[in-house]
């Protein structure tokens, strides 16, 4: 309670209705997050450096370096994560983003960038304890079908009432970069 508040810039600048903290089978963090704005995006943080819950001092500074990713669901069922990265996935200063500080403040101009799926108000997210499951609940987009297009992971024109998408990481790694995904729950 004591401590000073610290800005975690490495997490993305967006509207985080909430995040998700998980350790990973390779012991990096990795926190998922959803930006709570109809047609906004699924992100998820990797560190750089692993956790090590013998020494808790060397752990406090996890959130400050690492990659920060996009969601991308594919209509096969299958996603991947997009690195945002100054100089990968085309995200150069050629291209209008001039370096990493650029990209983590305005994450939802890369996501664009780098074809990321809109969906329906991203909000709170879960990741089962066993499993490692990862649950995003989808509030509402009833723009969806008029002013924005469908999608396989947005199915619902006028989506008034919201979603469940699950998904699980590739071999049960939470750090990996794909997934298996599908809708949980249509709520309604």
């Amino acid at each position: 309670p004591d401590a000073k508040p610290i800005k975690r810039t490495a997490l993305g600048r967006f509207k985080h209705e909430g995040a998700m903290v998980t350790v990973a089978k390779n012991r990096k963090i990795v926190v998922y997050m959803g930006d709570d704005q109809r047609s906004e995006y699924v992100y998820k943080f990797v560190s750089k450096r692993t956790f090590n819950p013998a020494t808790p001092k060397d752990n406090l500074n996890l959130l400050d370096e690492g990659t920060l990713f996009v969601a991308r669901y594919d209509a096969d069922g299958l996603g991947r994560w997009i690195a945002l990265e100054h100089n990968r996935n085309g995200l150069t200063a050629a291209n209008g983003f001039p370096d990493q500080a650029y990209i983590v403040i305005n994450p939802r101009l890369a996501a664009d960038f780098v074809g990321a799926t809109p969906m329906d108000r991203p909000e709170w997210i879960a990741v089962h304890p066993q499993t490692k499951d990862v649950y995003v609940t989808l509030t509402n987009n009833t723009d969806r079908g008029s002013k924005v297009n469908l999608n396989a992971a947005n199915p619902r024109i006028s989506n008034s009432m919201g979603h469940i998408v699950r998904w699980t990481e590739a071999n049960g790694d939470n750090s990996g970069t794909v997934f298996k995904w599908e809708i949980y729950t249509l709520a309604g």
